[in-house]
Formats: C-alpha cells, structure tokens, sequence
C-alpha cells in the first residue's frame, strides 16, 4: 500500500478504537515468530489493486504500546481506499472514501486477526496458496469442543444432497437450542457452516461469553460489537485460551450436531461427481466474509452454465462452461487433499470455443473455496475445502414393489411424440412398448387417465373398485442392462415431481384441475376400454369417501429386485451403501407423502 507522503505515519491509539469482535484464529509454527508476524503484517499491507478502486493508502501504523509487560503484541494499521460509488459509472466525480482497520493479537504461538471482509478473504486464500506461510488455522474441532458445546441458537446449513426444487440448497434456523429441533429425517442431509451458540462466563472468562459464532473451517469466532479497545483486547485474549485449553484437555469435538453430515479427511471414497452448484450473490451478500470479488464472482457464476460430468473411481471431473446459454469450452477440475484441507483446482480441458467467456468463468471459479460446492454419487459433497458425507439412516424402505417389464422397453418413457396430443393418442396402443403402454396394461381395471403433459398432476391417475385414488409418475430406467447399478440419481427427479404435486391430493383441487388437460383429448380408459373424455372419472371422484385410501406410485425400473437382495452382500459394499442412500431419499419423500394422507409405493423391475 502506498504511503501517504515521506513524513512519518500517526501511530494507532487504542482509545479511537471501539471493534466489531470478528476474529481469525490461527498458530504461528514459525521459529522466528516474531518475524512471521512481520510477514503476516506485510501481506496484509500489500497493494491490491481492485476494480473501480483507488490504490489503497495506509493512514497510521503501529498501536501505541500501552504495557510491555503484557503477555500478548498488537500490531496493525488503518488503510484508506477511494473508490467510485456502486450505482455510478466510470465518468463520474463522486467518490466514496472509506478507513479499515487490520489488527494482529498475538498471544503465545495464537494470533488473532481482525480485518474488514475483503482482508479476510485474501488472508483465508493467502494460507493455503504456495509458498505457505508459516501460519496454520486452529483446526474446526477445536473451535467446536471451544464454542459448540452449549444450546445451539443459530445454524447456518448447507446441503450435501442432491439439488432438487422440493429441497432447499442452503437453511438458516434461529430459536432455543437447535439441536433439538433438527430432523433425522429432514436435516441429515445438511452439514453446518456456521453456528452460534450460548457461552456461559466462567471465573477465568467474563467478556466472552452469551451467543458466540463460529465458523469453524475459516477458523473464526465473531461475537458483538465492543464498548473500547480494552474490551476488544480481554475478549480476544479470553478466546484464545479457551482454544488453547481446549487443545491442552483434548476436549475436540468432531460432531457437534450428530444429525447433520458429517466432515470426512478421505478422497479414496469421492466419485461420480454429478452436479457443481454455486452461492448465490443474494445469500453471500448477507454473510459474514463477503467482499465485492466475491460477489461479483458469484454473480457470473450464477450466470454461467456449468455442467459436470465425473469419473466412476475419483473425486476430479470435468465441466462444460458457457455464458448466455451457449457452450463455449470445457475445464478440468482436480480435487486434492493436503494437510486435511481441500483443494478444487481449475484449468483448462481442452481448446475453448470462445477463450474470453471461458476465461471469465474460469477466473470466478478462483473463488471455488468459497462458493462451489460439488456433489457426488458416492453420497459425498466437496464445498471447494472440506469433505462431507451424508448421515445415511440404515432404514430399509419397506414400500418397495417388484413388477415384470418383459415386453416392454424400460428406457422409454412415453410414446413417440411432437406433442401432448400425439403421446395421448398413441398411449395404450398396439406396439406402445413405452412405460406408459406398462401403465395402461397393469391398470386395466377400474378408471384411468393419462395427465403427461405441462402443468401435469401426474402421469396417469387412476381410481379403483373401492376407490383406492393413485396418482402414478414415470420415469425411464437409463438403461437396461443387466449388470446397471444402483443409483440415487433416477430416483431423485421423479420423486421431485411427485412431492411438489402433493397439493393435488385435494379433492376439489384435484377435480377443478382434471376438467382441464395438457391435452385437448386426454387419454382415458374404463376398465381397460378406451373411452371419450373423463366424466366418468370425474363423477367417481365428485362420490369418492374423503376417507379412502389414497397413494403415490413412483414406476421406475431402474433398480431391480436381484441388486436389491446382493446389495447387503460383503462384495458389494459399495451398492449396499448406495442402497441405503435411496432408501434414505425414499424414506424422507414417504414422510411428506404420509403427511399428506397417502402413502407411497415404489415400483421397480422383477429383474
């Protein structure tokens, strides 16, 4: 950073000071210590310049020594930066000018360090980036066994599942201790960033104490603003030997929420990455350690598209990328994992179509710790520097049911068609060896109707003898072959489908919707008898019990009953853990199901 001219900087009085308590924590495993702390000092100090800011300029230097005889050393500055505002372009006169201020406690080999976000950001990139330096995070289970201990109330979670539109990406909870409101059905699948937790004060800690957060993989603890410097001072100090105890009583805690997923330190098990989701500016904004890189990054992320294809024995996979719609180049992404840390490293695959766009991605995808997560078929996600896997609940799903597909082609969903009125006018057909043909043979008694099409309820619905209303979607097997594996990922989007229909199970709902169809000629049999329109169906429903039965049929072969019974086999270890991931999906789709009135069937192939 520039300085302001050749007369000597003011140095920092500790009465103009009055911080935000918002700390990183990290060791200094220098010999020298004191000259890593001049290091750390200096990065912090170095000249960045960013786009649509002056050169920083620092301002004063140093902090008036207030007792040498203290067991810790504050260093730090303040630094200015001019910058135009956000809403003007390049030819305006108007500038924002704003003061920062960077602090380094050091107490034993702790150091605490104090910054604004943007600081924050490069120093957390700085750590893990050659030539390391000579200061380490206080790993996350020290913070946890330190912080976490007590009632939780405040979690931010984000999600290790597959994205899907019925469940949220990321959750963020607040109230009386969390821990015991999350689900074992609902939450196991989210992994926590973030919490806060109540901290009782102690004889040896006064001002650290009431609701304290962390964020425990950017080791950093955040509280409450402060009264003065001497406050800022006791509260830093009173964290650091709280880590420091926690250290010396082996007091570590690796699951502080048993329910929530849990952080895993093995690459061997990663595979078959599948989908690459980003931050998305809305939700960085709000969080602590956004900086404007940052939020322009995720912007043109959330912008980009990006799809993954993995590989069936490791965690590296490579993404198409384009902007604006159009595919303009692939990249490689290298997963590794050094010193418990991971890293997402990106580069180019191959020749670009369009090197500018590509280049663009390619340099917000420099933020990747920060805002990739990466989802596995193996049950894992990377979220750009730690390894987490889902709690998978041994729960079989006892609504499994097995049907014979001979004669007709389980990757094919539907009739070939142009339109809603094409497929609904060959459904059922001669030669219809689709899934849909399937459905309209195995329920060729009682009423049934075909609803494919934009705006579906379903794919068919169908009412028996006693009344028995099932709504019934399909999917196609993505392939026939034998030797086809256990998958999570054909189950997911249909299930999607049928839980966000759910609202349809009510009666007048259900009706008003029927009277119309994607379809001006919805396909509509009577036992088994192709007929004209759904009035029949229509006055059953009108006289149907509000107490009869009602269900939600998943078809999708994918999964065949001869996988299912060897998954549990000690040479399949690994279809057995894919297994209990399905069942865990399935079990969670059945409690909304269930809490609907319904109940749910899954029916996959015979063989």
């Amino acid at each position: 950073m520039a300085m302001l001219d050749e007369n000597p900087l003011p140095v920092i009085r500790p009465e103009w000071l009055r911080p935000f308590f918002s700390i990183i924590v990290l060791r200094n495993t220098a010999r020298d210590k004191q000259r890593a702390i001049s290091q750390l000092i200096d990065f912090l100090k170095t000249p960045v310049k960013r786009s649509g800011r002056e050169q920083p300029v620092i301002v004063a230097d140093g902090i008036a020594a207030a007792d040498d005889s203290m067991p810790y050393r504050v260093d730090g500055f303040i630094y200015r930066q001019d910058s135009r505002p956000s809403w003007a372009n390049d030819h305006i006169g108007f500038v924002d000018t704003r003061h920062s201020l960077a602090l380094a406690l050091t107490y034993k080999e702790f150091v605490a360090v104090y910054c604004d976000n943007y600081l924050k950001g490069r120093l957390q990139r700085w750590l893990t980036r050659p030539p390391i330096p000579p200061f380490v995070r206080v790993p996350p289970e020290v913070f946890q066994g330190a912080l976490l201990q007590g009632e939780a109330r405040g979690l931010w979670l984000q999600g290790t599942h597959t994205r899907r539109a019925t469940r949220p990406d990321t959750k963020n909870l607040s109230g009386q201790r969390l821990q015991d409101a999350l689900n074992p059905l609902e939450d196991s699948s989210f992994a926590f960033s973030s919490a806060r937790a109540s901290l009782p004060p102690e004889d040896s800690r006064q001002t650290l104490a009431g609701s304290i957060g962390t964020t425990p993989s950017n080791a950093l603890i955040w509280a409450r603003g402060t009264s003065d410097f001497d406050e800022f001072v006791k509260m830093a100090l009173e964290a650091l030997r709280l880590l420091e105890e926690t250290i010396n009583a082996g007091a570590e805690l690796d699951r502080p929420f048993p329910i929530l997923a849990v952080q895993s330190y093995d690459l061997s098990g990663v595979h078959g990455a599948f989908d690459l989701a980003t931050t998305s500016p809305d939700e960085l904004s709000s969080a602590l350690g956004a900086y404007d890189e940052l939020i322009d990054a995720a912007q043109l992320l959330e912008r980009a598209l990006l799809e993954v294809r993995g590989q069936r024995d490791s965690a590296d996979f490579v993404v198409d990328v384009g902007l604006e719609g159009a595919h303009c180049g692939t990249l490689q992404g290298v997963v590794q994992l050094e010193s418990g840390v991971v890293k997402v490293r990106f580069g180019f695959h191959n020749e670009p179509t369009s090197l500018p766009e590509v280049r663009r991605v390619l340099d917000a995808l420099q933020y990747s710790d920060q805002l990739v997560r990466i989802y596995y078929e193996s049950g894992h996600m990377i979220d750009g520097r730690s390894i987490f896997q889902r709690q998978v609940q041994p729960h079989a799903f006892h609504h499994w049911q097995w049907a014979d597909f001979t004669g007709y082609e389980i990757t094919r969903e539907k009739p070939i068609g142009s339109s809603p009125a094409e497929i609904h006018s060959r459904v059922g057909l001669a030669g219809d060896l689709s899934l849909f043909g399937w459905v309209v043979k195995t329920y060729s008694s009682g009423l049934l109707t075909c609803d494919d099409g934009p705006g579906e309820i379903a794919d068919f619905l169908h009412i028996d003898s006693e009344g028995i209303l099932s709504l019934i979607h399909v999917k196609a097997a993505k392939t026939s072959a034998p030797s086809r594996r256990i998958a999570v990922g054909p189950y997911e989007i249909v299930t999607s489908q049928a839980v966000k229909n759910l609202i349809n199970l009510d009666p007048s709902r259900l009706r008003d919707r029927l009277e119309s169809s994607p379809a001006p000629r919805p396909a509509t049999w009577v036992d088994g008898v192709r007929v004209d329109g759904r009035g029949d169906l229509l006055d059953a429903l009108s006289h149907r019990s509000p107490r009869a039965e009602a269900r939600v049929v998943i078809v999708q072969p994918h999964l065949s009953k001869v996988l299912y019974q060897r998954a549990g086999s000690l040479s399949l270890m690994e279809e057995s853990f894919r297994l209990s991931l399905l069942e865990t999906l399935l079990n969670g789709v059945r409690g909304s199901v269930t809490s609907q009135g319904a109940e749910l069937v899954v029916i996959a192939s015979e063989r």
